[in-house]
């Protein structure tokens, strides 16, 4: 089992998943490809009403964007996908190409 936890935190993450704080977990079904060690840390805002209606939106099959955690403004946090597999940005995008 792997498990990473600070002593500062009400959160853990184990065997890729959040726990803790009351996290909920809303599968999506989509993302399945495996991730090596993330190396950043993507923040969107999304205009919904409500961190769960932002979360329900993109675990939908016909919605091209996902994402591994939604953070409600009062503090909710959901995952969606766990840590070790890939979420989807935005639709195609880059990080990075071009730069000197």
């Amino acid at each position: 089992m792997e498990v990473f936890s600070s002593s500062n935190s009400p959160f853990s993450i184990v065997n890729h998943r959040l726990v803790g704080g009351g996290v909920i977990h809303v599968v999506c079904e989509k993302n399945r490809r495996g991730l090596g060690e993330p190396d950043m840390i993507i923040l969107h805002y999304t205009g919904s009403t409500s961190a769960m209606s932002s979360a329900k939106f993109l675990v939908r099959p016909d919605v091209k964007a996902s994402a591994h955690v939604v953070i409600g403004r009062d503090g909710q946090v959901i995952q969606l996908v766990p840590f070790n597999i890939e979420a989807w940005h935005a639709g195609k995008s880059s990080y990075g190409e071009g730069a000197s």
